[in-house]
């Protein structure tokens, strides 16, 4: 079937779908109204010209809300792991997909907001999305990158090395009489901060 629907945000923090279980950071979505139902998550989401432009990825059962993965890094990991097949279209190597965090959480706010905060117009370029910033991040992972803030009205320009995400992934578990023992994700981190800085 296919439902229509209105675009209304495209800057849409990561949705909470779970308060203790995983849910996604530092990703935009577009959010609509279409309605959709459990089972068509990963199906495309179409313009009017029929050319596709996101992948459903979730919706609250509350509302009609539903929101939309962009195609942009979807279609650099696409051609990445494309890049690893020879011409004869053997089995590919594993592809590597370089992820790069500086390890913080990024959030989309108003520029009256962010006024109010102190940050001056001159300041730099409305933003209006972090492809450009997530480029720059995933290409630099290993590396240093300079980073331009500004702190109680004072421009400052720091060094930061950009980290590999997948270096903080859990990738192993122990599994000792039935329990399972494994290090401890950033996702899980994310959702249980509030409980483990209380833990001294």
């Amino acid at each position: 079937s296919i439902l229509p629907g209105t675009l209304a945000r495209f800057d849409r923090e990561a949705p909470n779908y779970q308060k203790d279980g995983y849910n996604d950071f530092n990703t935009f979505y577009i959010q609509a109204a279409s309605g959709t139902k459990g089972g068509s998550s990963g199906s495309p989401v179409v313009d009017c010209q029929g050319r596709a432009v996101a992948l459903n990825a979730g919706s609250t059962s509350s509302s009609a809300s539903a929101f939309y993965l962009p195609l942009d890094r979807v279609v650099r990991a696409l051609n990445l792991i494309r890049g690893c097949r020879d011409p004869f279209g053997s089995k590919p190597e594993s592809a590597y997909i370089p992820r790069g965090t500086l390890q913080m959480t990024f959030q989309h706010k108003g520029f009256e907001e962010t006024r109010r905060l102190g940050l001056r117009n001159e300041t730099e370029q409305i933003v209006t999305q972090f492809l450009t910033m997530e480029s720059l991040l995933d290409e630099s992972v290993g590396r240093e990158i300079n980073l331009q803030v500004e702190r109680g009205g004072t421009p400052l320009t720091v060094k930061l090395k950009v980290g590999d995400l997948h270096s903080i992934t859990p990738n192993h578990f122990l599994e000792v009489s039935g329990a399972v023992i494994h290090p401890l994700s950033y996702q899980q981190y994310s959702a249980l901060k509030n409980i483990l800085m209380q833990i001294k």
